[in-house]
């Protein structure tokens, strides 16, 4: 198999890499990036090139699968320039997976969010695939990924032939990830929150990464959540970071932030609640962090 990766330059790129090479039936990864990786294999080749280049089109003959690492890919930019960041997102998601199609290819397996779940309902019931969707206002990243999985409805009905998988992953974890919620469980201070305090959830970066490898072999299609079994309030999740974590007022917390973070910030004061057993029956994923304490320990 020969797979085309984007966004090979990201933190959670670096921990894929390793784990699709690892498998003998993978014979190529191509990583596309803007910027040059530090991951070297005999069967790993990195091409410069931004997914809106003609080029794109050239690099995609002869792959039989494409990992779209969108949300891993882009940093959250700063407001001056949001308007343009999300036409280049949704620019980019859509011109891969059109140029995918036309090279023949036959399943993509894009990395999006469970943040872009509308979470003003239900949202501590554990929430499945077919939650609507509604990004928060002011976090780029996020009305990307929804404005790419709302172009996706229409674009999988057009194309039958083509595999489109879509995982969600709730906050990402771990060592190379760069998530709002491993920085803020970096520090030894958390946002207060109002009671009752909202229950979040997280999944580990390795777990993620498995999710992406069974998702290229597994004969599965649509939507599927990843989450560890449990949920916590925030405060829960800084303690278990820290033996002491001190809380501060959400509004002096989110000022703490870079502007562009700022944005995002909203997504931590909702409940949400997702239901995984669809990944964890349909593809077989077994997380092998599977509470919130076994994700925070091995973060």
């Amino acid at each position: 198999m020969k797979v085309l990766v984007t966004g090979s330059a990201s933190g959670l790129a670096q921990a894929l890499l390793p784990r699709l090479l690892a498998d003998p039936q993978i014979e190529l990864v191509l990583g596309v990036d803007r910027e040059q990786c530090q991951f070297e294999h005999e069967r790993f080749v990195q091409v410069l090139v931004d997914l809106h280049s003609p080029q794109l089109q050239r690099v995609l003959q002869g792959m039989d699968a494409v990992i779209h690492l969108c949300a891993a890919g882009y940093a959250e930019p700063d407001p001056s320039a949001r308007e343009r960041a999300l036409a280049d997102m949704q620019r980019d998601g859509q011109n891969l997976c059109t140029l995918a199609a036309a090279a023949g290819i036959r399943r993509i397996v894009h990395l999006s969010s469970a943040l872009l779940y509308d979470t003003r309902r239900d949202s501590q019931r554990g929430i499945k695939e077919d939650h609507d969707r509604r990004a928060p206002e002011h976090c780029v990243v996020l009305q990307a990924l929804q404005a790419l999985e709302d172009w996706l409805d229409d674009f999988e009905s057009q194309h039958p032939e083509l595999t489109v998988v879509r995982l969600r992953p709730h906050w990402i974890v771990g060592p190379k990830t760069a998530s709002l919620l491993n920085r803020l469980l970096a520090g030894r201070v958390y946002p207060r929150l109002r009671d009752p305090q909202p229950l979040l959830q997280c999944v580990h970066e390795d777990d993620v990464v498995e999710a992406v490898r069974l998702a290229l072999v597994e004969q599965v299609s649509g939507a599927m959540n990843l989450a560890c079994d449990d949920a916590a309030p925030l405060k829960r999740l800084a303690r278990l970071a820290h033996w002491i974590a001190l809380p501060l007022p959400a509004t002096v917390a989110a000022r703490r932030l870079e502007a562009a973070e700022a944005g995002c910030f909203d997504v931590l004061r909702q409940s949400l609640v997702l239901d995984s057993r669809r990944a964890r029956k349909q593809l077989g994923w077994r997380p092998k962090h599977d509470s919130v304490r076994a994700v925070i320990k091995h973060r």
